[in-house]
């Protein structure tokens, strides 16, 4: 970022409209993929005056007020705008973003606006006569010299102070930090000044005529033609070498390298050479009028319009790219695409998919319209923007005629049809068994054009026989049985099926079992699905229907049952039970198919599908004592009674267990109760009545309701099934009852959980549910207890201690079943819990806006919230937030560094083994963390940045960021 000292006010915007010697530079911090090029030089026309160099893209400003844009183009700082294509007086590149100035005043942005560099305020809608663009912010002068900033405001960098609100003659904007110029040739800074650039030396503060702002170094040139540096220095940036102290014209600082112009036209440079963006080449050693830094990269225009490029150039920002269109010349379409970007000496590598045009055939690219220029190959080396055009050839298109399921094929097969005539005759069609032929069609299944002699072609196309299927009947014959198949006789088309077969048959003693082609059976089975050739009769098939045995077992009783065996045919009933067995003391009380009475009752109506042994059932007789005269039966208390839609009704004696689906169990013990019982589970509807705001629930509430007022003889088992996605990190399931009386829930100690159920013992049947409860923290002392971990699994951990202090603060708790699994991967979600928890964030957080938000689970949402308003974590650039994906080592490094709001160094290196392996958006946060103590290498000092972090990685870096945060 460079400004210029004025020397008078009123000629500030005719200078900004004619400037050619000085250049709009910004520097960034964000480093870029490796590749390097010094750059041949260019011509873009003789009519630019004006360079300006971004992180990856570079502008030039034409003399007729149109802007030129090229390299990186992510975030679209290299597509000019319409608006910025005519009437531009001053141009500026920030690091992913583009301004113009125009004529009139208006200031037009393009490229990100993560940070509202681009949202022009109103202040600077009108009367500015410069402009500056720095790394996430921007700034303006006004005609009446003071200056308007917007964007980011990172240590102030966009908020002038007094002194810039007037008297200023130039701009500019560095990396979150500014610099103005005054009429009285004094330098005012403001913003960042972490490598003290904008602490102003002396020698900077009077004299001046013109400023530049990098990435933490500045720039001031002297009336004298001397160069002033002050600020970071790491790559020598800012110490000014011999050749810049006298003579110089303009100045641009970079990222860490800084330029020089010379009264001369010739070029210095300093700093980092990294990407020999400090090797000024030849072509810039003489007859330069302006210059231009950007991140790694530098630009020089020369006094012909030629622009000399060198540095950093994977994106192309070192060189300006010509365009080669492709011109369809004639086609019906456009080539795709229609025009492509190349840089100077090289070649467009592949060429475009090519247009096409009715009744031609494309044969290749010329320079010439009427193919008597030079052929263009994908290897054509390319020294200017140029058109070139398609070449056609006319051609004759094939008709092919398919058989589509024939026989035989159409003779002829194909023939050959010039564009818009017919094939005046028609082949001789195919044949095909069970099929008469119809025509033809350009589609298989019939649904295109019909295709005759006479149909014009235009294009090559295939054509398809249509066929008519012939009818064929299936006769289905009774073969010996008494009634008709229904129906008898149904068609269907060769090849096909019946789909259903008939309603079949009946036969007294026989079995129905399927039809065949052979009324012995002895020919082919024919199912629904059998396909039909050929008019065909299938015969019935029929089997003796067998009788099965029921035996009646006395199960204990004195008598046999009478009779004690029945013959049952196959899907029949007995009709008629047979006269019960007796036995003393005990009331026959029916038949089961299990001796103990757990099978299935049977009676006279049960249908009998193979043999079978049924059991009497017995009721003890109590007659009370001696002498009583007798009375009623008692039932059995051997077996347990058990229900499964919500209501029970049980004998005094027996154990019951009554459930609602797998929401609800109870268990009753025998001889629970004196009477017999009736029970009913059900689920209370208007359950908010019964809340307080304070109440989580982690299941619905259930009320269970006896027909009796008596209290248990024995404790009854509850067993609730709850949604563990109910419960945060530091809350545990408990069961608790309602008082009715005093309208308040009350917890029912001593609940053991299994899975997502939970089990108690209760002395009385009320509303009951399972509710999210917080763990209680251990009541402070003089002499803090260290709590006894319960966990299975951690004895012996490398971070035991760590994971038992975190459980403690209330950072993360363990699993229902007694673990913590110290070694399981963690998810993003999950981690966003604990960071936020160990941060104590709170408030409603920002709405979040994810293609894929709903997979963010309820109990994860407010912490997403909290932590995206926090600057904590964003989404992915495809609008994802994937919650559920594994976190890397890197990402949750990332994430720690944003929450301390650590300073990161973009451009450094880590102290790991693999620096290679990390991403280069994580390294400054791995180090920055890494240099606080709060991670450490795996074995070998690897710090593995792609591997999925572990719950116990995760808690020790997170109680590490809480004692840097103390």
């Amino acid at each position: 970022m460079i400004g210029l000292r004025f020397r008078y006010k009123r000629i500030c915007r005719q200078f900004v409209q004619t400037i050619s010697l000085l250049a709009m530079v910004t520097s960034i911090m964000a480093p870029f993929h490796a590749g390097s090029a010094y750059g041949a030089p260019v011509n873009i026309g003789s009519s630019t005056v004006m360079l300006a160099a971004g992180a990856a893209h570079s502008l030039a400003l034409k003399k007729d007020g149109s802007v030129v844009g090229w390299g990186m183009n992510a975030q679209g700082q290299a597509t000019v705008p319409a608006e910025a294509q005519s009437g531009v007086s001053a141009i500026a590149a920030g690091w992913n973003y583009s301004l113009a100035l125009k004529e009139n005043g208006a200031i037009v942005g393009w490229g990100s606006n993560q940070f509202g560099q681009l949202i022009v305020p109103a202040e600077a809608q009108s009367d500015v006569v410069a402009i500056s663009a720095g790394y996430r912010h921007s700034l303006a002068l006004k005609e009446d010299g003071s200056v308007v900033g917007w964007g980011d405001n990172f240590a102030g960098s966009s908020t002038p102070p007094d002194e810039a609100k007037s008297g200023v003659v130039a701009i500019a904007a560095g990396f979150d930090y500014s610099l103005a110029l005054k009429e009285d040739g004094s330098v005012v800074a403001w913003g960042w000044n972490l490598y003290n650039q904008t602490a102003v030396p002396v020698e900077a503060q009077s004299g001046v005529v013109a400023i530049a702002a990098g990435n933490g170094h500045s720039l001031a040139l002297k009336e004298d033609g001397a160069v002033v540096g002050w600020g970071a220095n790491g790559q020598g940036q800012a110490t000014v070498p011999t050749e810049a102290q006298s003579g110089v014209v303009a100045i641009a600082a970079g990222s860490t390298h800084s330029l020089a112009l010379k009264e001369d036209g010739t070029v210095v440079a300093w700093g980092s050479n990294e990407w020999w963006q400090t090797a000024v080449p030849v072509e810039a050693q003489s007859g330069v009028v302006a210059i231009a830094a950007g991140n790694d990269h530098s630009l020089a225009l020369k006094e012909d319009g030629t622009v000399v490029g060198w540095g950093r150039n994977e994106y192309g920002q070192a060189l300006i790219p010509f365009t080669v269109t492709f011109d369809k010349n004639g086609g019906d379409t456009e080539a795709d695409p229609a025009a492509g970007k190349v840089l100077y000496g090289e070649n467009v590598g592949t060429l475009p998919i090519p247009p096409t045009r009715t009744g031609y055939a494309f044969t290749g690219w010329n320079t010439r319209a009427d193919g008597r220029g030079d052929s263009f190959e994908a290897t054509t080396t390319v020294t200017d923007s140029l058109i070139v055009y398609a070449q056609w050839e006319a051609v004759p298109y094939t008709v092919t005629f398919d058989k589509n399921g024939g026989d035989t094929e159409a003779d002829p097969a194909a023939g050959k049809v010039l564009y818009g005539e017919n094939v005046g005759t028609l082949p001789i069609p195919p044949t095909r068994t069970g099929y008469t032929f119809t025509g033809w069609n350009t589609a298989a299944d019939g649904e295109g054009d019909p295709f005759e002699a006479t149909t014009a072609v235009t294009d090559s196309l295939t054509v398809y026989a249509q066929w008519e299927a012939i009818p064929y009947t299936v006769t289905f014959d009774k073969n010996g049985g008494e009634t008709e198949a229904n129906p008898t006789v149904t068609t269907t088309v060769y090849g096909r099926n019946v789909g259903t077969l008939p309603t079949p048959p009946t036969r007294t003693g026989y079995t129905f079992t399927g039809w065949n082609a052979e009324a012995d059976g002895q020919g082919d089975p024919f199912e629904a699905t059998t396909a039909v050739f050929a008019d065909i009769t299938v015969y019935a098939q029929w089997k003796a229907t067998p009788t099965f045995t029921v035996t009646f077992d006395k199960n204990g009783g004195e008598t046999e049952a009478t009779p004690t065996v029945t013959a049952v045919v196959y899907g029949g009933n007995v009709g008629t039970l047979p006269t019960p067995p007796t036995r003393a003391g005990h009331t026959f009380t029916g038949w089961n198919t299990e001796a103990d009475g757990q099978g299935d009752p049977f009676d006279a109506a049960t249908a009998v599908f193979a043999d079978i042994t049924v059991y009497a059932q017995w009721t003890a007789n109590n007659w009370g004592s001696r002498g009583s005269g007798g009375g009623a039966p008692s039932p059995s208390c051997d077996a347990k009674v058990i229900s499964t839609d919500g209501t029970l009704t049980l004998p005094a004696c027996r154990a019951g267990e009554v459930s609602l689906g797998d929401a609800v169990t109870v268990i009753i013990p025998e001889g629970a109760f004196n009477k017999e019982l009736t029970l009913t589970i059900e689920e209370v509807l208007d359950a908010q009545r019964l809340l307080t705001d304070r109440d989580v629930l982690a299941s619905p509430i259930y009320e269970i309701v006896k027909n009796v007022s008596d209290g248990f003889n024995q404790p009854i088992t509850l067993i609730l099934a709850f949604d563990p996605a109910k419960l945060k990190a530091n809350q545990a399931p408990v069961v608790r009852y309602y008082d009715e009386a005093k309208q308040e829930w009350v917890e029912i100690a001593g609940g053991e959980i299994e899975g997502n159920r939970i089990a108690v013992e209760v002395d009385r049947f009320a509303k009951f549910a399972v509710f999210a409860a917080d763990q209680a923290a251990a009541e402070p002392v003089e002499e803090p207890a260290k709590p006894e971990m319960a966990f299975s699994d951690i004895s012996g951990h490398w971070a035991e201690a760590s994971i038992k202090k975190a459980v403690v603060d209330g950072i993360v708790a363990g699993y229902p079943d007694g673990s913590f699994k110290p070694n399981h991967p963690v998810t993003r979600a999950e981690f966003i819990v604990m960071l936020a928890g160990a941060m104590k964030l709170d408030g409603a957080g920002a709405a979040l806006h994810y293609q894929d938000q709903d997979q963010i689970g309820s109990w994860a949402k407010g912490a997403a919230a909290l932590a995206v308003e926090a600057g904590i974590v964003s989404g992915y650039e495809d609008g994802s937030f994937r919650p559920d994906a594994k976190i890397t080592r890197a990402e949750m490094a990332s994430m720690i560094a944003q929450a301390l709001k650590a300073r990161v160094d973009a451009n450094g290196q880590t102290g790991f083994a693999d620096d290679e392996d990390i991403p280069n958006w994580a390294k400054g946060a791995v180090e920055a963390i890494r240099e606080l103590g709060i991670v450490s290498g795996r074995g070998g000092n690897q710090f593995a940045p792609n591997d999925t972090a572990t719950r116990a990685e995760a808690v020790v870096m997170l109680l590490g960021m809480l004692e840097q945060n103390r």
